[in-house]
């Protein structure tokens, strides 16, 4: 948004200054070189312009890989992370798991001897 307005108001003083031109007292050649003169200025101003969209059109790709790299690290980080607190949880409820049959095993085998 402000290479837009700078860009704005380097068109209108260019376009001042042809204006001045052309209303100054001078002889046709004269102007012509003047004109010329302010057109390679304004050219030069101009292509330093698309330089410098481009510079920061490049900083601006490489900010986004930058922060997309940092963000898959990120991602991988928390997924390995969740792999291992379910893997965690996993075993852990497993082996509630074996504990409860081991209880019922135990109490059906209690049942059975105090049914004979």
């Amino acid at each position: 948004m402000k290479l837009k307005y700078v860009f704005t108001t380097v068109l209108a003083a260019a376009t001042g200054a042809v204006v001045a031109l052309l209303y100054a007292p001078k002889k046709g050649e004269e102007l012509r070189e003047d004109i010329a003169d302010k057109a390679e200025d304004l050219k030069a101003v101009a292509l330093d312009y698309v330089e410098l969209a481009s510079i920061k059109g490049q900083e601006l790709k490489e900010a986004a890989l930058q922060s997309t790299e940092e963000l898959r690290g990120t991602l991988k980080e928390n997924v390995e992370g969740l792999k291992s607190q379910l893997s965690f949880k996993a075993e852990k409820v497993k082996d509630t798991t074996e504990e409860v049959v081991e209880d019922v095993k135990e109490s059906v085998e209690d049942i059975k001897e105090d049914v004979e």
